[in-house]
């Protein structure tokens, strides 16, 4: 981390939520949830636990297990072509919240709408 503050907060958040001390997959989504939540550790802990039920639900491990297993690249994912259009996924970002994400940060259970 460039910022020593998410190494930090990434740790107390994984504290918070029980992660393993050997399990860092996660630590980036934990450290983007912070910048997201205002670096408010109670609802960013809420947040996190609400994305792994979420993922477990899904299923993700195993599609991961899948992408890698295979050596998948983003164009081999089904309907590429359809969708780079609409999402790109190479497009960049910034750590600061444009106003309406940040008022709807602040809203319980909120999470980010993409499109």
């Amino acid at each position: 981390w460039k910022q020593a503050r998410f190494y930090h907060g990434v740790e107390r958040v994984r504290d918070m939520c029980g992660v393993p001390k050997g399990d860092r997959g996660d630590d980036a989504v934990i450290g983007m949830m912070l910048d997201r939540f205002g670096w408010d550790y109670e609802r960013t802990a809420e947040m996190y636990q609400v994305s792994v039920r979420r993922r477990k639900e899904l299923g993700m491990a195993a599609i991961k297990d899948d992408i890698v297993s295979q050596q998948l690249s983003v164009e081999d994912f089904p309907h590429h072509r359809d969708v780079m259009p609409v999402i790109p996924v190479f497009a960049s970002t910034s750590l600061e919240p444009p106003a309406a994400a940040a008022a709807a940060a602040a809203e319980p259970g909120s999470l980010p709408v993409i499109g």
